[in-house]
């Protein structure tokens, strides 16, 4: 189990996204603008290779989080987005980030396959 996982378990998203917000308030690494949405598609393969090979295994939630949290921590103004879909007669979810419109948390983009929620879940 991972921090984020456990985060989720102990609180609620709202209270994990905080404490994701408060502990992402340090000194930013320098990336420049056109390098960002790459920068957090690296996170995303790493965290891939992450999960594949350990006992660490993240679901798109945690991913998202995680991701949220590292372009808070580099100044990448990104939305965190959760969507909703019917398979097989029940509703399923789904969590990612975009940066300018951009997924960047994912490998794939699965935006088509869900209606994401109209408001922010970020601020």
């Amino acid at each position: 189990m991972n921090i984020v996982s456990l985060s989720l378990k102990i609180f609620t998203l709202k209270n994990t996204i905080k404490l994701i917000e408060k502990l992402a308030n340090i000194k930013p690494i320098k990336e420049t603008p056109e390098n960002k949405i790459l920068f957090l598609k690296r996170i995303v393969v790493l965290i891939n290779h992450l999960s594949k090979y350990t006992f660490l295994r993240c679901m798109c939630l945690e991913t998202s989080l995680i991701i949220y949290y590292f372009g808070l921590r580099n100044n990448i103004n990104s939305d965190f987005k959760i969507g909703t879909a019917i398979k097989n007669n029940k509703i399923i979810a789904h969590a990612w980030i975009e940066v300018d419109g951009e997924v960047v948390s994912e490998l794939e983009d699965q935006r088509k396959n869900y209606v994401a929620f109209k408001e922010k879940i970020n601020k």
